[in-house]
């Protein structure tokens, strides 16, 4: 096998030298998501960092091949003399990601090593990196799953995500939902279109990116969404976050904007992006004065029919656990935040600890 190499960025410009390798990756790994992509790691690291977070990115190749990234948040720094632990968080934010983990081209597990112990070298300290949210087939877990022995793990289970993984037809799919539940919708999808001109539009390319985010934005931050704050409009730097990262989606064809127009207004909307065989709808939108006709059902709906049309879709995966999905017939995959570091006895013993304590307290 090929040398490995690893070489590490700090700075938006050295993210962007790498930008064609890493979407190169993308196309040859599975079950990637919108998260873990260069389009949304420059945006968040751009946008979304406070200066007192400094961050680097670290990356494996093989030749001129990329095999791994691990985009890392420097967080807290502990210890005492030689004994010094600097702590990693891969990107994170509480109201529009779920899976935080690195890439890694499978069957190269083993770079995970590599990669932790650059970082303790670089940092003179034991690393220790915090994936949250990540499937038991991510990067990070896939290495532990492989009986990794140069590392050891801290995993804790947390709510699990739903998806729904499209086989047959849209007919067939459709007969697995409550009889009741689906002629509501219809009823309801009949009655909006007796009172008013209604108009499906997905995959839209008719407006550009910037005005389709817009739109979307100002949907979603009408509803409950907007007075909680935790709409893309809510917070310092989301609304630059997703137009940065969107529109390079965009430029991949990768970007699913869903309206459902009601006499030319839009009344509900859906942010999702297609990766490889997976759409991840991973932000929905109504308007409240809408809402006894249940526009979001209306276009959750005619979503689902459009992506088994595409016929190129294995899942749509809704990227946390949301209960209102159930009518959906969703599956659910399990989900574990995961910590890692050197497998050194006793320093592994102490870092489980340390973990064990503080989720104990809810932390």
């Amino acid at each position: 096998m090929n040398k490995i190499t690893i070489i590490s960025e700090n700075t938006l410009e050295g993210l962007e030298q790498h930008r064609q390798a890493w979407d190169e990756l993308i196309k040859n790994c599975e079950d990637v998501s919108p998260v873990q992509t260069y389009g949304w790691v420059s945006a968040f690291m751009k946008y979304k960092i406070k200066s007192r977070y400094p961050w680097v990115c670290i990356f494996a190749y093989r030749n001129e091949e990329m095999t791994g990234v691990y985009p890392l948040i420097l967080t807290q720094r502990t210890g005492f003399y030689r004994l010094q632990f600097q702590f990693f968080q891969l990107p994170h934010d509480p109201f529009h990601t779920v899976r935080a983990d690195g890439l890694i081209l499978r069957g190269y597990e083993h770079v995970l090593e590599q990669i932790t112990f650059h970082l303790k070298k670089m940092y003179k300290a034991i690393p220790v990196i915090w994936a949250q949210g990540i499937p038991l087939n991510s990067s990070t877990n896939r290495y532990f799953a492989g009986k990794g022995r140069k590392l050891g793990n801290y995993r804790k289970g947390m709510p699990p995500e739903d998806f729904i993984q499209l086989k047959g037809d849209f007919q067939t799919y459709t007969g697995t939902l409550n009889s009741k539940f689906r002629r509501e919708i219809l009823r309801q999808e009949r009655r909006l279109i007796e009172k008013t001109k209604v108009k499906y539009r997905f995959r839209d390319l008719e407006r550009s990116n910037s005005r389709n985010a817009e739109i979307f934005a100002e949907i979603e931050n009408s509803g409950w969404k907007g007075l909680k704050k935790t709409s893309i409009t809510g917070n310092t730097g989301d609304m630059e976050l997703f137009n940065d990262a969107t529109s390079d989606f965009n430029t991949k064809e990768w970007m699913q904007w869903n309206f459902l127009e009601a006499d030319d207004k839009v009344i509900a909307a859906q942010l999702a992006v297609k990766i490889n065989s997976t759409i991840y709808l991973w932000k929905i939108g109504y308007r409240e004065e809408f809402s006894n006709m249940a526009p979001g059902n209306l276009l959750m709906y005619r979503f689902i029919e459009d992506a088994f049309r595409q016929g190129d879709v294995d899942e749509i995966n809704f990227m946390n656990e949301r209960g209102w999905l159930k009518e959906w017939n969703v599956s659910k995959r399990d989900l574990f935040n995961t910590a890692i570091f050197p497998a050194i006895p006793l320093l592994s013993f102490l870092l489980k600890a340390y973990y064990k304590v503080k989720y104990r307290r809810g932390k």
